[in-house]
């Protein structure tokens, strides 16, 4: 799982890399954005600047993200015998808060207290006001980023936007397929179909934005979109990657 992620992450930064806004910027900006930053937006890391650095605030949040990271990783490491499956999605939220949450979050600090445009790549997920600003706007800027300039941009200059844009969610959902069902030798197309349907509640929430006169309120589409994500999560990270890759994992872990 962690090689496939790793090959997958390189191939789509170069890629990135490779498609840049051809114009001047020094070798270590480049360096930087290959090597020491997650993020796919190449061209404001590259050209951008930051006028104001991360306050002190912003610092102790990135870090006490890291914090709870731990907590959570501690949680999992001791949990009791058998390791089962409540452990495991202890043990998956711990990983992604560590690593999406708190070590980006970090980098982000750092790069943008050197005048770095380098923004985090979570951006509160929880304050989402609707299932489209979740995906659009709050998280995983970098796989947007990526997702939208590797697919969306050129299959919307092919055909409707709508098209392109399910056809990006179902993209994703392949990736993650290899990512997740393929280490795990099961439960394929699982990951693929939770991003279909991500993608139509996306197109549905945009065309009731558009064409109805009441705005929705903050709650209820905070309400909607926390259903639409979550409550799907088992066909993303399904039983086949619990028993045979989360679990065997953090056994191998403890010895």
């Amino acid at each position: 799982m962690w090689a496939l992620a790793g090959i997958n992450y390189c191939v789509a930064k170069v890629s990135i890399w490779i498609s840049r806004r051809r114009s001047s910027a020094p070798i270590w900006k480049h360096v930087g954005f290959l090597v020491a930053w997650p993020g796919m937006d190449v061209d404001a890391f590259l050209f951008g600047r930051v006028e104001k650095p991360p306050r002190v605030r912003e610092w102790l949040f990135a870090i006490a993200k890291c914090v709870m990271a731990a907590v959570l990783l501690l949680v999992a490491y001791s949990w009791p015998k058998p390791f089962g499956v409540v452990a495991a999605w202890i043990g998956m939220i711990a990983i992604v808060m560590a690593i999406h949450f708190g070590l980006f979050h970090v980098l982000s600090c750092i790069w943008r207290a050197n005048g770095v445009k380098a923004m985090p790549v979570m951006n509160l997920p929880i304050a989402s006001k609707s299932i489209s600003d979740f995906w659009s706007h709050r998280w995983n800027l970098a796989f947007r980023d990526l997702t939208k300039r590797l697919c969306f941009l050129p299959l919307s200059r092919r055909m409707h936007a709508s098209s392109a844009l399910l056809t990006s969610f179902i993209a994703s959902g392949a990736v993650h397929d290899l990512v997740i069902s393929l280490p795990a030798g099961g439960g394929y197309g699982l990951p693929t179909l939770y991003f279909t349907f991500q993608g139509i509640a996306v197109l549905a929430d945009r065309k009731r934005n558009l064409f109805s006169a009441q705005p929705r309120s903050t709650i209820c589409g905070w309400m909607i979109a926390f259903l639409v994500i979550v409550l799907p999560l088992p066909l993303l990270f399904h039983s086949s990657f619990i028993h045979k890759v989360i679990i065997p994992f953090f056994i191998s872990l403890r010895g």
